[in-house]
């Protein structure tokens, strides 16, 4: 096998390897932060308490002492919006004109989050509220979180199917190469067996050769992965507080695991076969 025709092979290796790790690590990658995203986006839900158009200070400290005392409540979001305010903030987002100078279609309100692992505490904080003087209603942001998290899973299993395509046509490009490779070396494999060479001495620069092109390809696409999630972490603020780098670590680092361990075993099968072959078998 002449050395272009090696250099040509070993591009063809790297290629498909990467692309396939690729996806794989997109994959992994939105898998991991699933979780992460659902619970983000529970302690985004705003809860809104409405006050009656006629209540009095002590109406709403009462509300706010029992908003402090529950420790399901972020602490930090409780916030007091008086319609006054909330005018303002609908006349910069919508036309000024829905709104009569004469009347304020708003009331004053208390806004809160919840942890997102006391999202379903919401139920009794209600029960509670409801029992509290000057207030009108209760209600909160709709969230679809099983919806969501379906449709996440489902692009994950989207790029999980296209991982699994390339990773078969993978297959079929790492072993055609390293079969030739192999065949063109059979003769030379069997010569040292035949003076005494111990297998791992015979498969060890196969070996080292498939892990130093499994360590590229995780290199290469971890690489892109790596630049795809900055992209998305710094460009858009929702997704910059939902994509963590801890995860991407571990993503990085799965990537590169199975870039090594696929071109290993991989390589390792096949010098198998040969090295069972007899003398004889080796003209065919």
């Amino acid at each position: 096998m002449t050395n272009n025709n090696k250099k040509g092979n070993q591009y063809y290796v790297l290629l498909s390897t990467s692309i396939v790790l690729f996806f794989a690590g997109l994959y992994f990658l939105l898998f991991l932060h699933a979780n992460n995203i659902t619970q983000i986006l529970k302690e985004k839900v705003k809860h809104v308490i409405e006050f009656n158009d006629v209540y009095n200070k002590q109406d709403l400290a009462s509300v706010r002492e029992l908003l402090e005392n529950r420790a399901e409540i972020i602490p930090e979001s409780i916030t007091f919006i008086e319609k006054s305010e909330a005018t303002d903030i609908m006349e910069i987002e919508m036309d000024t004109s829905l709104f009569s100078v004469d009347s304020n279609p708003f009331r004053d309100v208390v806004i809160f989050n919840l942890f997102h692992q006391q999202s379903d505490a919401i139920t009794a904080i209600e029960k509670e509220l409801q029992g509290k003087k000057g207030i009108r209603n209760i209600y909160s942001q709709s969230v679809l979180y099983d919806q969501l998290k379906s449709n996440l899973f489902k692009v994950g299993w989207v790029v999980l199917g296209l991982a699994i395509l390339f990773g078969l046509l993978a297959l079929v490009i790492i072993f055609s190469t390293l079969n030739l490779k192999l065949y063109a070396d059979r003769f030379e494999i069997k010569t040292m067996e035949l003076v005494g060479a111990e297998d791992d001495f015979i498969r060890k620069p196969y070996i080292r050769e498939a892990t130093k092109l499994g360590v590229i390809s995780g290199i290469i696409s971890s690489l892109l992965i790596a630049f795809i999630f900055l992209i998305i972490k710094y460009g858009d603020s929702f997704f910059g507080s939902i994509l963590q780098w801890h995860w991407l670590v571990i993503t990085i680092i799965i990537v590169l695991s199975v870039g090594i361990l696929f071109l290993r075993l991989s390589s390792r099968r096949l010098i198998n076969k040969y090295l069972s072959k007899q003398l004889y078998d080796l003209y065919n």
